[in-house]
């Protein structure tokens, strides 16, 4: 025979990465330390000014590809230089600071057996870690669920828990360059409208979160929640659906302001949010809960992923 036909892994892990000189060993190797081993690894370095890259080659990891971004052009157009350079049929993201439990490749790969044809992808639940407190989030819904839950928010951390098949992207698109925050939850609104998801509950990802608030970074916020209220909720077929994501822009809005200890403008945004939607989920009004009670104790937190 002439030639020797290229293997193709079944799983391309797509990693973008920016100054994470500190986490980025971590993640990958959460990555080699899976019991599924047929994945490629692609790590897009997204205009590093750190020791990033260098620790990267470092590693020596014959499965990883190396691509660089001349200039820093955000997660989005990271993922999305992985993505197009991808051979696998399935596409599993990592963040550069999160990493993956050693079975998350196999469990997920393992329930997407015999699902119905509309089911594309995968998320399992995870484990959040934020100012050195742990929490553990179980994703245990079923496609109907997600389609409503996603409404309120992206809180399935896709980015280090999603799995979905490399061929939705050519029907569903890539994600929106144009968006420097929220690009994630803007393409899973994207998504249910033709795909299902299938779930892990248990948290086979630890997700942790950091200190930002720069003023660049809630202008880029508040751009996305314009284009996500912009193209999406034309989008959506009933009353009631539209109304969830209403009030979900507000509560982010809400949250902004809340960060920024605008206290006054944080509550009423969240009231006229719970007015347009008041049949949110009991999580909700806990954590509405918890915020009040640590503002009014002085313990304010600052913190986002």
């Amino acid at each position: 025979m002439g030639w020797i036909l290229e293997h193709r892994p079944a799983v391309s892990v797509v990693i973008p990465v920016f100054c994470r000189e500190g986490t980025i060993e971590r993640a990958l190797a959460s990555v080699t330390a899976q019991t599924w081993q047929d994945y490629e690894i692609l790590v897009v370095d997204d205009g590093s000014t750190d020791r990033t890259v260098a620790v990267v080659e470092a590693l020596g990891l014959k499965q990883l590809r190396l691509i660089r971004h001349e200039a820093n052009r955000g997660p989005a157009a990271a993922r999305n230089t992985a993505i197009k350079a991808a051979r696998g049929r399935w596409i599993a993201l990592l963040d550069s600071d999160d990493e993956w439990s050693r079975d998350k490749l196999a469990r997920q790969l393992a329930a997407m057996q015999g699902v119905d044809a509309k089911v594309r992808g995968c998320a399992t639940g995870f484990r959040l870690i934020r100012n050195e407190r742990s929490s553990t989030v179980r994703l245990d819904y079923d496609s109907a669920e997600f389609r409503k839950l996603i409404l309120f928010g992206c809180s399935v951390s896709p980015g280090a828990t999603l799995l979905v098949e490399r061929a939705v992207f050519d029907d569903v698109g890539l994600f929106d360059e144009d968006l420097r925050r929220l690009e994630d939850w803007d393409w899973l609104l994207r998504f249910v409208r033709r795909y299902d998801l299938t779930f892990v509950p248990d948290a086979l990802a630890t997700v942790y979160v950091r200190f930002v608030g720069s003023p660049d970074q809630r202008q880029a916020v508040f751009e996305a929640l314009r284009k996500i209220r912009l193209e999406h909720l034309p989008q959506l077929a009933t009353m009631g659906d539209r109304q969830r994501l209403r009030s979900s822009l507000l509560i982010e809005r809400a949250a902004i302001a809340w960060r920024r200890s605008q206290m006054i403008r944080a509550a009423a945004l969240t009231v006229v949010a719970v007015i347009i939607y008041p049949l949110r989920n009991r999580q909700f009004f806990k954590m509405l809960g918890r915020s009040v009670v640590s503002v009014l104790g002085g313990r304010h937190l600052r913190a986002d992923k």
